[in-house]
């Protein structure tokens, strides 16, 4: 998809063109394109007329997109809104296509149809009485459009719906609508009516419109068609308020009471549809006017509208949440509010939308993807190719080198495992000369241990304290040894401890606690009180035997 979206507005007068584009700050509008098609009695989108028009568009106006996302008119298309009974997300599709069939007024081999859901149920599983936008084109009418642009060599990524797009539209540059909202996309041929509250969409296609105007004007002044038209486009106004307009001329009165009988007729049909939409969907009264398209900017419109519908209206802000690109502000700036359905359009490409309907025939996207792919899929069968005739080549080398490695590494590893016998002898001798080495240490340190527990105790004992008995017992069961130390000393009380934690620092005692500590009330050498004491722990009986590792 790359990083640049085009979306194609098909009106039936005149073509519009948005291409976005995308950077580190977000999306961004940068070209805007309108063509003029001035042609009458136009059918459908797909007129030859049309379809000329807009391969002069792309041809004159140098734009070469890979691909292009175009909408086809509310009017061009069935659309029927479907309450769905309480069902399995699983059997939706079958659902769907029984009411495909029931609801399409053409048999339906003759019909390209799609579907989405009304509200937010794309993560339920379980479908509770939700509503269905079922929308459904003739095929002559999209296999025209695709044939069309084939021969431009332009895919077409996705075939939308002008009303479809304009909600795209809305939902991305306005999420912040509160209340139920009416916009009206005044076109050519006809008005698209949106009720939009929150996540629901409601909406009618009628056939009154800019041409309805032209067609009033051309009757009241005994004009052509095309005459009236440019009367339309440089004069038409409506002029509000009671009784006779004061300094109008009689030749605005005239265009203004046109335009006011044919806004009249509308507003009666929209008015209508308002109250159809709160049957249908229990919902409350409009809250909020938009008008958009080109019809929209008939002088006064919004005064018109706001009288009859005691409302503010306001013209539809398209561009809100886009960054505009200088060379393309010029041309936007005043008009943003005609362009509504080909930002939606544009938009489709460039990020998921709220309403995602596709009339583009499976096959056709299906195609269309292997041919994006036909290359990558190409040049993988090269590679392969390659890769095959490669191993073919050097096989019967690879075999003789092979067969060289393994007898080479055979001789190293007979070697190895000579060498490795000769290893584990060696670890052996080390290991009877290591467990002698041990016993040996041993021995002597059993030779000298009492003599340097004897001398730790006198290195530990302070020169004012005496030992009075020191008593070792060995426990016959766990061969632990423990002693048994008491003396006097002319030291204080306080002193004793100090020798307790000078005895648990030697390397040969351990645990150890004192059992006693009192004064014997008796004056020793040069008159000091003496104080007796006791204390018990556990001897360490080897010190420093350390087994060497081989």
């Amino acid at each position: 998809m790359g990083n640049t979206f085009v979306g194609l507005d098909i009106g039936f007068d005149s073509l519009k063109l948005i291409e976005l584009c995308r950077d580190k700050s977000g999306l961004y509008i940068t070209n805007y394109v309108v063509e003029p098609c001035n042609i009458k009695d136009i059918k459908d989108v797909t007129d030859e007329r049309v379809l000329e028009q807009i391969e002069t568009l792309f041809k004159t106006k140098k734009i070469r997109p890979s691909s292009v996302v175009v909408s086809i008119s509310g009017q061009s298309v069935f659309t029927r809104f479907v309450k769905l009974p309480t069902l399995d997300r699983s059997k939706i599709d079958q659902i769907v296509q029984y009411e495909a069939q029931q609801q399409v007024p053409f048999p339906i081999d003759e019909v390209i149809w799609d579907y989405h859901f009304v509200g937010d149920w794309a993560e339920t599983e379980e479908i509770d009485e939700a509503n269905v936008v079922l929308v459904a084109s003739k095929k002559d009418i999209i296999d025209n459009l695709i044939s069309r642009f084939s021969k431009l060599k332009i895919d077409i990524e996705c075939i939308d719906t002008a009303p479809f797009a304009l909600y795209n539209c809305i939902k991305y540059n306005e999420p912040d609508i509160e209340g139920c909202t009416l916009v009206l996309d005044i076109g050519a041929k006809s008005t698209d009516m949106l009720v939009i509250d929150k996540d629901n969409i409601w909406l009618r296609s009628i056939p009154i419109a800019g041409f309805s105007i032209t067609q009033a004007i051309a009757s009241e002044f005994k004009i052509s068609f095309e005459e009236a038209e440019k009367m339309k486009l440089e004069s038409a106004v409506i002029l509000c308020g009671k009784g006779p307009m004061v300094g109008e001329s009689a030749h605005r009165l005239r265009i203004s009471r046109s335009v006011t009988g044919v806004m009249t007729r509308l507003i009666a049909e929209v008015s209508r549809s308002i109250g159809f939409y709160r049957t249908y969907s229990g919902g409350g009264g409009i809250k909020n006017i938009f008008i958009c398209g080109g019809s929209s900017k008939i002088e006064n419109i919004e005064e018109f509208l706001k009288s009859k519908f005691n409302l503010d209206v306001k013209k539809l802000a398209t561009t809100r949440n886009l960054d505009i690109h200088p060379q393309a502000e010029s041309k936007i700036n005043g008009c943003d509010y005609i362009i509504g359905c080909a930002v939606g359009l544009a938009l489709r490409q460039a990020t998921q939308c709220a309403m995602e309907i596709n009339l583009l025939p499976k096959r056709v996207s299906t195609q269309q993807d292997i041919a994006k792919k036909k290359s990558y899929i190409i040049g993988c069968f090269i590679l392969i190719g390659m890769i095959f005739l490669g191993g073919i080549f050097y096989f019967d080398q690879w075999i003789q080198y092979s067969e060289s490695v393994y007898q080479s590494l055979n001789q190293d590893l007979k070697q190895l495992k000579s060498q490795n016998r000769k290893i584990e002898e060696a670890k052996k001798e080390i290991q009877e000369i290591n467990n002698n080495f041990i016993q040996l240490q041993e021995l002597q340190a059993q030779r000298v241990y009492w003599i340097n527990v004897l001398g730790e105790l006198q290195a530990i004992i302070p020169k004012n304290c005496w030992l009075k008995n020191f008593l070792v017992v060995k426990n016959n069961t766990t061969g632990a040894k423990s002693v048994r130390i008491s003396g006097e000393t002319t030291a204080s009380l306080g002193e004793i401890p100090k020798i307790k934690e000078s005895l648990e620092k030697s390397p040969y005692f351990e645990n150890i606690k004192i059992k006693s500590a009192d004064d014997l009330n008796i004056l020793g050498i040069e008159g000091k009180d003496i104080r007796r004491f006791e204390m018990a722990g556990d001897i360490i009986s080897k010190i420093g035997i350390k087994e060497n590792q081989p």
